[in-house]
């Protein structure tokens, strides 16, 4: 897949997230830190950030893989 192929695919950053979830979290959203799934999403909207309600920790679709710490 070129970059022009990837923009196609994900013209907006949702669009990103969501499939990027879909892969991850196939069965639903699950803490990276304590694998629980207990868990809520923080930005209502947007979906981008989930609080664990285990571990009191808040994370995203990319925490713990080689987009941490980057924009989509």
């Amino acid at each position: 897949m070129d970059i022009i192929q990837v923009f196609e695919q994900f013209p907006t950053q949702e669009s990103c997230i969501n499939y990027l979830e879909s892969v991850r979290w196939a069965n639903g959203v699950t803490c990276p830190y304590c694998g629980s799934s207990n868990n809520y999403n923080l930005n209502s909207e947007s979906r981008t950030r989930h609080h664990c309600n285990a571990c009191q920790k808040s994370f995203s679709v990319t925490v713990g893989t080689i987009f941490h710490d980057t924009k989509l």
